[in-house]
């Protein structure tokens, strides 16, 4: 296997014959994060996840539109039935 490879298995629920969703996020360039949908229930939920670098300021998008907290009910409904990937983005 070649070093530049990257391999992502699924996360599984209990149940191991069923696939668990994931939210998806890329920095466009070497990283991307895969958060499973119930740890990013609501928008604090999600943003925890980036604690580490929360004194940087940065947002996210998604099909080209910045986030706003009041977008994350539809971005979750969304990441519940499809695959989603959410654009990270220092500013």
């Amino acid at each position: 296997m070649s070093k530049d490879f990257i391999s992502k298995t699924p996360f599984r629920n209990d149940n191991a014959s069923s696939l668990m969703h994931t939210l998806n996020v890329s920095d466009s360039g070497s990283a991307l994060w895969s958060f499973p949908i119930g740890e990013c229930a609501t928008w604090i939920d999600f943003i925890k996840h980036f604690f580490e670098i929360w004194p940087l300021r940065f947002e996210f998008s998604y099909d080209g539109h910045v986030i706003a907290p009041k977008d994350w009910p539809r971005i979750l409904k969304r990441a519940k039935n499809s695959k989603v990937c959410l654009d990270f983005r220092l500013r």
